[in-house]
């Protein structure tokens, strides 16, 4: 029997889904903090994973839980600024992940992720 867990914020999507111990994270953002806009893409990528470990939270996983990450970045100009925020919240046991460029519906947006975890 399938066992099923919807995260749903009110805006109409599921921050994750999780099937039988796999956990589909939707997407991840964190261009503003209270209504304040974030402008660069270290801040905007340790929101990001902030935001990302309070979903995981919720469910009762963590960061060591992913197995798979997909970065979409506005520009690849910002891939080493993520990179250094991505190596403090994977300091080891690194999940798979795809690093693209995107355009996003909010232009202040310069990243968001999702990807895969597993409960164990």
């Amino acid at each position: 029997m399938m066992q099923r867990t919807i995260l749903n914020p009110e805006w109409g999507i599921s921050t994750c889904v999780e099937v039988n111990g796999i956990v589909f994270i939707g997407h991840h953002g964190g261009h503003t903090v209270n209504g304040r806009k974030l402008i660069t893409i270290e801040e905007q990528t340790d929101n990001t994973f902030q935001n990302l470990k309070t979903t995981l939270e919720k469910i009762g996983l963590g960061f060591e839980d992913i197995v798979n990450l997909n970065v979409l970045l506005k520009d690849i100009k910002d891939f080493h600024g993520m990179h250094s925020v991505w190596a403090k919240w994977f300091p080891r046991e690194f999940p798979a992940r795809t690093c693209s460029t995107t355009a996003f519906v909010d232009d202040h947006c310069l990243i968001q992720v999702y990807g895969v975890a597993y409960r164990k």
